[in-house]
């Protein structure tokens, strides 16, 4: 077998390998940028620990959460509220203070709690120290509206 290198062979063989080394250098910036935009590097400014929250424990961030927006900006409060599936009547935010005044909502300790799953989300049912019911309607961890029934 013979095999010629010709000014049309060398020039093949110089391209072909500059598109190869070209590709592989691509694909190595492509997996690193990948890789670092899932991993938080630990050093002196950042650091991460991993922790499970239990249901119960997320119930009691939902609602202490809730019960301070009530308190300290009533109109982010109104905001989270579930549009579809709350019973009552909060067309206005005048209709919601109303509500929220009637209430006594001082007492963010858990009498009792249920979750459960409905439709992709998870549900947490919360009665609070005073015998409020509220349920959030989570998505996410913080991605979730407020129903009251």
């Amino acid at each position: 077998m013979e095999f010629n290198l010709t000014k049309k062979n060398i020039i093949f063989l110089i391209v072909f390998s500059l598109v190869c080394i070209f590709v592989t250098v691509l694909l190595c910036i492509f997996v690193y940028k990948k890789q670092s935009s899932y991993y938080i590097l630990k050093n002196n400014y950042n650091s991460y620990k991993g922790i499970y929250v239990t249901n119960d424990k997320q119930a009691s961030i939902y609602l202490t959460k809730y019960y301070n927006l009530l308190n300290n900006n009533i109109n982010d409060a109104y905001k989270l509220l579930d549009k579809n599936e709350n019973v009552l009547d909060f067309s206005t935010l005048d209709k919601f203070k109303t509500y929220i005044n009637k209430l006594n909502i001082s007492n963010t300790n858990i009498l009792k709690f249920r979750t459960y799953k409905k439709g992709g989300h998870v549900y947490y049912d919360i009665y609070d120290g005073n015998n409020n019911n509220i349920i959030f309607k989570a998505k996410g961890i913080m991605n979730y509206t407020v129903i009251f029934k």
